[in-house]
């Protein structure tokens, strides 16, 4: 449940996270979950990067993982450390979501690999 609402209710899902009974068996899951709360929730304080988050927040929260990727990519780029590191956690937790085979993830990853180096 707590993925199905993760976007639009973050702070309900997190409560649903924390209390799992059997946190080890969705340890990953539950890591994605806390990662996309932070992107979510995180201060937009830094000139710049608070609009390309945003954006990406609406794009999660409209299905749009095409520019959600692409401005959390530009992010990455431009401050791989903002946030506690917070958009290249988001965005492999977005590829997670959505899967290794799924085409925004493919169309993405190498790009997001060649952000980070």
């Amino acid at each position: 449940m707590a993925k199905a609402i993760i976007f639009n209710e973050t702070s309900k899902a997190l409560t649903l996270v924390d209390q799992l009974l059997a946190p080890h068996k969705f340890l990953n899951e539950s890591e994605d979950l806390k990662s996309l709360a932070d992107f979510m929730n995180c201060e937009l304080g830094q000139l710049g990067l608070s609009e390309k988050i945003e954006q990406a927040r609406k794009g999660v929260k409209s299905g749009d993982f095409d520019n959600a990727l692409e401005e959390l990519i530009n992010v990455v780029m431009i401050d791989k450390n903002f946030s506690n590191e917070m958009p290249r956690r988001a965005t492999i937790a977005l590829f997670h979501w959505l899967g290794d085979n799924h085409e925004m993830t493919k169309k993405y990853r190498r790009r997001f690999d060649m952000a980070l180096y």
